[in-house]
């Protein structure tokens, strides 16, 4: 299991052990999650950076070289996901982007508040 402190509140949040085995639109995705029960759901932009500063950067994780998806707009943007390529922008722990969330397909990586 896989766990990190949520940056704003401190809640402890487990991360999934591994990405689901394929890509999926947002509405998919959330619905996915939310399938899997027991609280499961996307990560917000604030927990993916910090999935990203705690296990991107020791290749832990098992995460891939990609774009994920995220539960909920970023500074009221369009954007729904986070990349975690190689050219991600450090400071913020990974770039952000408007894909349309019906129509790209992205990787999903459900977490949970414990």
């Amino acid at each position: 299991m896989f766990t990190i402190d949520h940056p704003i509140t401190g809640a402890k949040i487990e991360v999934a052990n591994k990405d689901f085995s394929y890509e999926i639109n947002w509405y998919d995705a959330k619905e996915a999650c939310e399938n899997l029960g027991h609280g499961w759901r996307l990560p917000t932009f604030d927990e993916l950076v910090e999935i990203y500063h705690k296990f991107i950067p020791y290749d832990k994780g098992n995460f891939d070289d990609c774009d994920y998806w995220r539960s909920t707009k970023h500074d009221g943007q369009e954007s729904y996901w986070v990349c975690f390529a190689g050219s991600r922008n450090y400071s913020t722990g990974g770039s952000v982007g408007g894909h349309n969330t019906n129509a790209n397909m992205n990787r999903v990586r459900p977490v949970r508040t414990l």
